[in-house]
């Protein structure tokens, strides 16, 4: 195992639909899970001597759920969803990485000072439904618009409990179902998600105040790519906006101008020099000088292996997690994270 990790077992099994499935967890320790909504937990692999990391968001809440459960759907040809479909029972245990992620709701000290609007299809519902429940159990106030984009009825996912939720909250809580291959029962809102439609809904069906909207969107590239420049269009600005990538893109990163130099990361209170090679990233240098970086998707999309940066440059080639306020306050990604010329000190959180 690796040393930040710890193990959980699967505890319970549910069928969601035909391509989907929650698994509840819990740690084999006896602690408890601690994690925010809209986090994902990592889990490490180890297929025929071959390594792999997967990622899920949290399907459950913290100030809902008794259980923590993550939801999987199935891929097609895919190698690690298949195997939990096909292989995984109660009982099994898994290694895993800390809970993770900055998809999650603001700070608890700006209050009730906000209104959510979320954007989400297919099985990028995953981590909405966690803040949704969330933020209904901790706040009193603030609006929240949920836009919900999927194929059909029957692989709509947590559809009747965020419609018993839309009914319970109705004063704070607006759910907007839209299919694009309907079933022949279905009298919602037929069709895709584009600019224009994406806009009319959400000046149409709620009235909120574009500087107190965070967004958060979770679906494919494309479609997130659409909601965010709506979005900004509106007004929102582009701090308040989050992304979170359910399929990472396989993405050809750039290198910068080759440097080879030693970097200094602090640890445990102590401060470490590493060699970062011509053409290396931080974090591929910092594991082959024995430090613990996390790490899952490795493509500047999930953001677990964030560190704060204390003195000096990093140049990132690609960052689709980080917001300009966590470039500012210091975070860099090590994934594609590259030293500048000069002196580089960073810290590990």
């Amino acid at each position: 195992m690796d040393a930040t990790s710890f193990e959980i077992v699967i505890t319970r099994i549910v069928i969601e639909d035909r391509l989907t499935k929650t698994f509840f967890l819990k740690r084999t320790d006896g602690k408890g899970m601690k994690y925010r909504a809209g986090q994902f937990l990592t889990f490490l692999f180890d297929f025929h001597d071959h390594p792999i990391r997967r990622s899920y968001s949290f399907s459950s809440a913290p100030s809902v759920d008794a259980e923590p459960s993550i939801t999987v759907r199935r891929i097609d040809n895919g190698l690690v969803s298949r195997y939990w479909h096909e292989q995984v029972q109660v009982g099994d245990i898994f290694p895993v990485l800390e809970p993770s992620g900055r998809f999650v709701l603001p700070p608890s000290g700006e209050g009730d000072s906000f209104d959510l609007v979320l954007i989400g299809a297919g099985s990028g519902i995953t981590p909405l439904y966690s803040l949704i429940k969330d933020n209904l159990a901790t706040h009193s106030m603030g609006k929240i618009l949920l836009i919900y984009a999927s194929r059909n009825q029957a692989l709509s996912l947590f559809a009747d409990s965020l419609r018993t939720l839309a009914t319970q909250f109705s004063s704070r809580f607006k759910l907007i179902e839209i299919h694009s291959q309907p079933d022949d029962h279905w009298d919602g809102l037929i069709g895709r998600l584009n600019n224009g439609r994406l806009q009319y809904i959400i000046e149409n069906q709620l009235a909120f105040n574009m500087e107190r909207i965070r967004a958060f969107i979770c679906g494919p590239h494309s479609f997130m790519r659409t909601a965010d420049i709506t979005l900004r269009f509106m007004g929102v600005r582009k701090e308040n906006i989050r992304w979170e990538h359910f399929v990472v893109e396989s993405i050809l990163l750039s290198k910068p101008t080759p440097l080879t130099q030693t970097i200094q990361i602090g640890y445990r209170g102590a401060m470490q020099p590493v060699l970062v090679r011509s053409g290396q990233s931080i974090l591929e240098a910092g594991i082959a000088a024995g430090l613990p970086l996390l790490y899952s998707c490795k493509n500047g999309s999930c953001g677990i292996c964030a560190v704060r940066l204390r003195m000096g440059a990093v140049k990132m080639t690609y960052n689709q997690v980080l917001t300009d306020r966590d470039v500012k306050d210091g975070w860099v990604l090590t994934c594609c994270g590259f030293p500048e010329k000069g002196p580089l000190i960073l810290d590990l959180v």
